[in-house]
């Protein structure tokens, strides 16, 4: 496994580990399994060769992705608000009521379940509220009898609301809360059971309703409306709330990051690993053979090379096939000639010379291995320019005279060429249509092994004197 599969693997792992820390709350198992079921059928498609069920993946993804957005967007909502306030929750033991507190609290519930007068109260946890309840009046105070009787007896204008406490404190009443759409479990009871019960559909609050037509006590979490038999059972269930949702920061040891949630850390690292050879390890890697140009760069100042007799090289790479995605036309061989010496050499081609290739490919095989250059040293000298003439002059006229200027242009040229090449021609200058004396400018042609000066000119003014011949 390579550096870069590891890192993939641990992304992957890091995204499942987020799953089981949402099912572990208890984001709607529905919304999991649908995830769960849809990865599956992927994922053997994929290792059965399933043609028409990875076509119909391939095709239809973005509408299977929108399909399930719009299904379960609350709990796509809940996820992402899990997220926004994620944090340590070390700080916010400050949330969690005292034992004094949950006494009067179960004092107060069971007081209100004898003289069958109706309640809500909501035990705010992790996850915001605002979002989800409307109305109310702050109130900031401390919980005690008095207070929740007087707020839910039923000549106060605010009895039909629920109460939101966090902490040790009352901070609103006369809120109201969103009703259930869970019809199955909301008919078992009222309109505030409804209500208690809604409200623990959206978020991790604990929700306690006290029933006015039986006395009883019952509490809605996570979408669930349990009974309560008695007020320590109750209290019972509003301390292990507490504990759950705001647990005392264990004294951190070297290994707390691995032991924490090992579990559920060891299969995400499982299930990362598995997808990964299925569908990377276990891809069926291919073989492309390109053919690229060979390039020259870095000629040192003074040289100069003669074109190379193999300016092309085939390539054969391997790697998987959705590797292949690249534009074949940028890949060339480069040879660096920074160090090249006079006379002929030979240079291998090998992996370093190949530029503009994926990391995730592999090089098998060059051919040619090696190529052939010349490389000689150049000469500054002036060379005399000579007019090229195509076409004949009319019979009654000739040329009399030609003067060029300048007459000869600098040049560099291989030392062992200074006796071969004696003039340079200008471009073709057609003549046939000549009746006067012409001056134009032309290109000066450098044979291959020639090379201009740079600031130096390489065309010339010609000037033909033309005459008419005496009969």
């Amino acid at each position: 496994m390579r550096i870069i599969d590891a890192i993939d693997v641990i992304f992957i792992a890091l995204i499942v580990y987020g799953g089981f820390l949402g099912l572990k709350q208890r984001i709607s198992r529905s919304f999991a399994l649908t995830i769960i079921a849809v990865g599956s059928i992927y994922l053997l498609s994929h290792i059965f060769n399933l043609y028409l069920t990875s076509l119909f993946f391939q095709a239809g993804l973005s509408a299977i992705l929108a399909a399930l957005v719009l299904i379960f967007q609350t709990d796509i909502r809940r996820i992402f608000e899990q997220l926004s306030t994620f944090r340590s929750r070390k700080g916010r033991r400050g949330n969690v009521a005292s034992t004094s507190t949950v006494d009067t609290l179960t004092e107060s519930l069971a007081r209100l379940a004898d003289n069958k007068i109706g309640a809500l109260i909501v035990i705010k946890g992790q996850q915001p509220l605002e979002r989800h309840i409307r109305g109310g009046f702050s109130l900031g105070g401390r919980i005690t009898f008095p207070i929740v009787y007087s707020i839910f007896n039923t000549q106060s204008p605010s009895h039909d609301g629920a109460v939101i406490i966090e902490g040790e404190t009352i901070e609103k009443f006369g809120v109201y809360l969103p009703l259930s759409q869970n019809l199955q479990e909301g008919k078992k009871a009222g309109t505030r059971h409804a209500a208690g019960l809604g409200l623990s559909e959206h978020c991790d609050a604990l929700i306690i309703i006290v029933s006015e037509e039986r006395g009883s006590i019952s509490i809605a979490e996570h979408g669930k409306l349990i009974p309560m038999d008695s007020a320590a059972a109750v209290k019972k269930k509003l301390e292990s709330y507490y504990n759950r949702m705001f647990p005392i920061e264990p004294k951190k040891t070297r290994l707390r990051w691995l032991t924490h949630n090992f579990w559920y850390k060891l299969g995400a690292i499982s299930i990362a690993i598995g997808l990964w050879f299925f569908l990377s390890f276990r891809a069926e890697n291919v073989q492309r053979t390109f053919t690229v140009p060979i390039e020259c760069r870095n000629v040192p100042s003074g040289y100069a090379i003669d074109e190379l007799e193999v300016s092309e090289a085939k390539i054969t790479l391997t790697g998987f096939e959705r590797a292949f995605g690249f534009n074949p036309s940028t890949l060339a061989l480069s040879v660096d000639l920074s160090n090249a010496r006079e006379g002929i050499q030979t240079i291998a081609l090998s992996e370093r010379n190949l530029i503009n290739k994926p990391s995730n490919i592999i090089l098998n095989r060059i051919e040619p291995k090696n190529v052939a250059i010349r490389a000689y040293a150049l000469i500054q000298t002036d060379i005399p320019v000579h007019l090229v003439k195509e076409g004949t002059l009319p019979e009654s006229y000739s040329i009399t005279s030609v003067s060029i200027d300048p007459p000869s242009i600098a040049a560099l040229i291989p030392r062992s060429a200074l006796d071969e090449i004696t003039y340079l021609r200008t471009e073709p200058f057609d003549v046939s249509d000549l009746r006067q004396t012409t001056a134009t400018r032309l290109k000066v042609h450098f044979p291959p092994t020639t090379h201009p000066v740079t600031g130096k000119p390489t065309a010339v003014r010609v000037i033909i004197l033309v005459a008419q011949k005496k009969r």
